[in-house]
């Protein structure tokens, strides 16, 4: 097929009228196809731009918001007529985070020159949560170098950020672990050395009563030691397969852990063991567990109070599954409702420098694995004030008895 552009001239003669019509035909058929082209092209480009998962838009050189495309829109919440025309840094998707559009200003300034500019940016949401971008200014320049536009180009990388941080703080904890076994390891030699030393002393027939007493007493405190190095050996040497273990037990190993908290600060330990069987599970992780919350409740209880620990075989209603129920609560200063929605999100924490806000995370990570289930009750009322953490494992043994 071809394509004509046809002109019609009428051709008068000299008293004006129509004497022949002069018909042109001139073929635009490349024109045609490359104007086609050119469209197809513009529409495939709007649809990537349009559709792009990253944030991105075109700026005049003074800063003028010209475009934007949807994804950028929909993380301000707001409409394209809103800020098509206005300053860039005055936009709603700065105006949110304090610094930000004084930031952006003097970065335009300098893209407006000829020059890339690239870094992280964190902004908050209309609904105030936080998220990281790389952000980029991309000047586009013409072949004398003169700035016709600026490409604004943002990246959220808000979960790659915390990934690199789980990931740094899980290296630290791995190093921190092998410390701890290399050292548990290596108290084990002498203890046991002071231990037969003790015995020793302990038999001799002329050793008077009133020292006997204390041998005995050093001997009792040796063993409480011997007991904490043998736990720390074993919280590093966790196990890759399921073992059967009284869930009391690990609640005991790690109460002998915090023996010297619990004293200091006062906090009386009530337990109720109710002497469930067996449960089949990673000891070495519900350990992890049970040591989070504890250590929690510790945390909490800076006055002293009361700790409960409780087992008990149980049933989840609501599967039919059985299981083991544990509780661990206290009397400490409690939460409010905003910090008890957020507790089990990575990388929230309360304690400020000394948190890192992994250890709920990661609680409720091993009983996701397990299975199992965990509730939060919480009060930080004057009068009535503590918290209640409550987790079941079903235990598939359990459940063909």
């Amino acid at each position: 097929d071809r394509y004509l552009d046809f002109v019609y001239q009428p051709m008068r003669d000299a008293d004006g009228a129509v004497s022949a019509i002069l018909v042109l035909g001139v073929d635009v058929t490349e024109r045609r196809r490359a104007e086609e082209a050119r469209r197809a092209s513009e529409a495939r480009l709007q649809a990537i731009y349009s559709s792009m998962y990253e944030y991105i838009g075109l700026l005049s050189p003074d800063g003028m918001v010209l475009d934007c495309n949807d994804a950028s829109l929909q993380f301000g919440q707001i409409r394209r007529e809103d800020v098509i025309g206005m300053k860039f840094w005055e936009t709603p998707w700065f105006t949110h985070t304090a610094g930000a559009p004084e930031l952006l200003r003097q970065s335009l300034e300098h893209a407006a020159l000829g020059q890339f500019i690239r870094y992280e940016l964190p902004l908050n949401r209309p609904s105030g949560d936080t998220v990281v971008f790389d952000f980029s200014l991309h000047p586009v320049q013409n072949s004398d170098g003169e700035v016709l536009y600026i490409v604004p180009e943002a990246r959220d990388i808000t979960e790659l950020k915390r990934a690199q941080a789980a990931l740094m703080q899980s290296e630290k904890l791995a190093a921190v672990g092998r410390l701890s076994a290399s050292i548990a390891h290596e108290i084990n030699n002498p203890l046991e050395a002071v231990t037969n030393l003790l015995y020793l002393i302990d038999r001799a027939s002329d050793l008077p009563e009133s020292l006997r007493t204390f041998t005995h007493m050093a001997q009792q405190e040796l063993a409480r030691v011997s007991q904490i190095a043998t736990q720390t050996l074993r919280f590093y040497r966790q196990t890759t397969a399921r073992n059967a273990v009284r869930v009391s037990d690990l609640l005991d190993q790690v109460l002998k852990l915090y023996q010297g908290r619990l004293t200091s600060v006062g906090v009386a330990v009530v337990r109720e063991y109710h002497e469930s069987p067996p449960l089949v599970c990673f000891d070495g992780e519900l350990r992890q567990v049970f040591t989070n919350l504890i250590g929690n409740a510790l945390d909490a209880s800076r006055e002293g109070g009361k700790m409960i620990v409780r087992e008990r075989k149980a049933t989840d209603w609501h599967t039919g599954h059985k299981g083991v129920r544990i509780v661990v609560a206290d009397q400490g200063h409690g939460m409010s409702k905003e910090t008890v929605s957020r507790i089990f999100e990575p990388f929230f924490s309360t304690k400020g420098i000394t948190g890192t806000g992994l250890g709920l995370w990661v609680t409720l990570e091993i009983i996701k694995k397990h299975e199992g289930k965990i509730k939060v009750r919480s009060s930080n009322a004057p009068e009535h004030h503590g918290t209640v953490f409550s987790i079941f494992i079903p235990d598939r043994e359990l459940e063909k008895a």
